[in-house]
């Protein structure tokens, strides 16, 4: 019967043979004979840099920290199932997480938030107590206690790089550098199951692919030599399996040893308790995934202040209906508007943009004008809207370093119509208030600010016990603590303390 290989994170084995995972997937990786893993985080849009390194926005650094935590249970639970996981060791990641903490000080204008962050690790994924190291080469020796890895070895070794070295308490090393006797190659086992750390594969040779027309677009597909080689690492890799398994091999348990008639006490009850916390970790499971979905909903009006298209707008509906406005989307006989939104001061049409490095153009505005007026026209329609140009440029920018949020010309043309001009996150810090308090007071005062804006960007009044919507934003550091990463004992890989956040 053939294995199952899955390849999770940025690795893809050429042939397309193997199924690949992406790094934010809530894959299980049990129904896997063998799991290739290459550590490491795929690229972010939504994230900014500190210090010289990704810095991600909050709800990415929950779905990073989330994907690893789950990856290392997932590696851990596949070994502990006697199967074999082969770590490719590219070079070390480290990101700026949000901790969820933040520092408030000062009052009004002078209001600033110091928004806590904490370093993540792409090897903290991997369940062994090792210490990761960046370097890179390519002069490596087999040690002596790797002759299972000789036959891989004799026809990838060309095709491996170092980019990682590890130190520690390694029972059994199976590459070093030829000089500095630098482990970059380990095995750690627990019964007949191993996690076997290898140098990073060079695998972007341009005879593996070749470009091809589809669609009046260019995509990659492979080519016959890739494909080989493809089949060949696949089979060297289920060799290396079955190598690892003959080092340490039991009789099969037979079945009818599994009867009732020999089963001892202990088992029976160990059985019992392992049935019940089963069940209780698939109801917790599923308790969890039902908080992430709330977790994610009650957090919908951050898009605010860093979103674009679909989430920007449905943020804006939803800030304009805690202020009191009916408001909605609109898409009837060939029209659609972003955002049609009333109350007692008036009828409004809005159209809503995102910009990720400029200012709003006069585009959306024509864009805007040509709404108005194909609402005017519309039957039952007797007087004509005012218009509100909603506005997020600069969005990947932290609110107080964006330039001027609208063109001159932009700015002109709202003069000439009466159109109120919104930065969206001008309207974060009041939604967030009547989301908590439902201040109907506070509420009618936004609507009149945006009713008697007329050309100009719209001032909303400060919440009365909220955060300034004119905040600065600051970034701390939170050292991780130190975690020493080692295996201390060849039949069993250990997992950090809770307290961990990654390899020192």
């Amino acid at each position: 019967m053939p294995k199952k290989i899955l390849s999770i994170g940025g690795l893809e084995i050429p042939g397309g043979e193997v199924e690949r995972i992406q790094f934010h997937s809530r894959r299980s990786l049990l129904d896997a004979d063998i799991v290739i893993f290459s550590p490491g985080f795929p690229p972010d849009y939504s994230s900014t840099t500190y210090q010289g390194k990704t810095c991600l926005s909050d709800d990415s650094s929950f779905r990073t920290r989330e994907a690893l935590a789950h990856w290392r249970r997932e590696l851990m639970a596949t070994i502990e199932a006697e199967k074999l996981v082969i770590v490719l060791m590219q070079a070390p990641q480290i990101v700026f997480a949000a901790t969820g903490d933040k520092q408030h000080s000062g009052t009004g204008r002078n209001a600033r938030v110091t928004r806590i962050v904490e370093q993540l690790h792409s090897y903290s994924a991997i369940p062994a107590k090792w210490n990761y190291h960046e370097a890179s080469g390519v002069e490596m020796t087999l040690t002596a206690e790797a002759r299972f890895l000789a036959p891989y070895w004799t026809e990838f070794s060309e095709y491996s790089k170092y980019e990682t070295f590890i130190d520690g308490d390694v029972k059994e090393p199976l590459v070093k550098t030829k000089s500095g006797n630098r482990i970059v190659g380990a095995c750690g086992r627990k019964g007949r199951g191993a996690l076997l750390a290898l140098p990073a594969l060079q695998l972007n040779h341009s005879s593996f692919f070749r470009l091809r027309s589809a669609d009046n677009k260019k995509e990659e597909v492979w080519t016959k030599e890739g494909a080989i080689f493809g089949k060949k690492l696949l089979s060297c890799v289920v060799s290396l399996q079955e190598a690892l398994v003959a080092e340490t091999a039991h009789t099969p348990t037979p079945q009818w040893t599994k009867s009732d008639v020999f089963r001892l006490s202990d088992e029976s009850t160990i059985q019992r308790s392992i049935e019940t916390t089963t069940t209780k970790i698939e109801q917790l499971e599923s308790q969890r995934i039902e908080y992430e979905a709330q977790l994610k909903t009650a957090g919908e009006l951050r898009y605010l202040l860093y979103e674009q298209g679909k989430p920007l707008e449905k943020s804006v509906l939803q800030a304009l209906q805690l202020f009191g406005f009916d408001a909605k989307g609109f898409k009837e006989d060939g029209s659609e508007f972003d955002a049609v939104f009333s109350s007692a001061e008036g009828r409004f049409i809005g159209e809503v943009e995102g910009k990720d490095n400029k200012a709003i153009n006069i585009d959306k505005f024509s864009q805007l004008e040509r709404n108005l007026n194909e609402d005017f026209a519309r039957d039952g329609v007797e007087q004509f809207a005012k218009g509100v140009l909603f506005g997020n440029a600069f969005r990947l920018q932290p609110p107080p370093e964006r330039e001027n949020p609208f063109t001159e010309k932009c700015r002109t043309a709202a003069k000439r119509l009466g159109v109120a001009l919104v930065r969206t996150e001008d309207l974060f810090a009041p939604s967030r208030y009547m989301k908590d308090k439902r201040d109907d007071e506070y509420g009618k005062r936004c609507r009149e600010a945006i009713f008697a804006t007329s050309g100009d960007i719209v001032t909303f009044p400060a919440p009365p016990d909220a955060i300034s919507s004119e905040m600065q934003v600051t970034i701390e550091v939170t050292e991780p603590p130190k975690t020493e990463w080692q295996i201390s004992d060849e039949s069993q890989i250990s997992t950090p303390s809770p307290s961990s956040t990654g390899p020192s």
